[in-house]
Formats: C-alpha cells, structure tokens, sequence
C-alpha cells in the first residue's frame, strides 16, 4: 500500500494556508458573521444555508478556535488535489507540492481555502472528476465520469 499520500496531504494543506498563515488569522469576510452565527444560535439565516455553519461549529471545536474550520478545509482540498494529481499525473510528489505552492501564492486557491466561507466547496466543482479526462484511467478500466458543466470542453 502507497502511504506517500497520507504523507503529502498534510504538507499540502500547509501550503494552502500560505494566505491564512501570512495573515496571522483566518480569512474572514463580510458574510462570515453570518454563517457563525447560524452555526452557534442554530437559526437559518433567510438567505444562507445552515450547513456550512454548523460546518464551523463542529470543526472549531465548538468555538475553540476558528483554525480548526480553515486546516479542515485545507486537508479536504488536499485530498482532492491529490487524488486528482495521482490520476493524472502519477507519483512525482515534489512537483505536486512545487506545484501546490505556486497555485496557492498565485491563484485564488490558498484565499479561498484559508477564508470561512464555504466558496472552498464551490472551488471544487472547476477540477473535472480525474477519471472524465484522463486515458491513462480509462485504460485502468477506471469508471468514466461525466465532465463538469464548469469545466471546458
């Protein structure tokens, strides 16, 4: 069993943080009060979903920390990047982490993982499902999925 993974998750999510961890606090926004709050007070807000507050509530630790909410989702964006980068590309895990790094400094991917918003989620939806592009797959007798409508054809 490859455990090279469950190593390169951790440094990955570390990498995402990058923007968080300049900062010296968790991204917030204007509408992070708001999902807080629905997640604390239980109350649906009349225009946000309840879920990503409660989201909030279990992950930092019950308003512990609000660290706790941005290395969760630093370590679920880890671990679709590097099922993604294991199906398409392979076992290089220096240049995933090179390219991790790069992304995170300058793309919106480390901004949107170190901020308490649920927009993360969303990001998700631009990576294909690895298995709807890649031959190497296909020919593995992987499952072929359907691309995302946000991904171009």
């Amino acid at each position: 069993m490859n455990t090279m993974p469950a190593r390169i998750v951790p440094l990955a999510a570390l990498l995402l943080l990058g923007p968080a961890l300049f900062n010296g606090y968790p991204l917030v926004y204007a509408d992070t009060g708001t999902y807080l709050t629905s997640g604390f007070q239980l109350g649906i807000p009349a225009d946000r979903p309840l879920g990503y507050g409660l989201f909030c509530r279990l992950f930092s630790g019950d308003g512990l920390s609000l660290w706790g909410v941005v290395i969760a989702q630093a370590l679920l964006t880890a671990v679709v990047l590097v099922h993604a980068w294991q199906v398409l590309v392979g076992r290089r895990w220096g240049l995933f982490l090179a390219t991790t790094a790069l992304l995170s400094a300058t793309t919106g991917l480390g901004w949107y993982t170190g901020r308490l918003l649920p927009d993360v989620f969303t990001r998700w939806r631009s990576c294909p499902p690895p298995c709807s592009c890649s031959r190497r797959c296909r020919d593995r007798g992987g499952l072929v999925m359907q691309r995302s409508s946000s991904w171009p054809a």
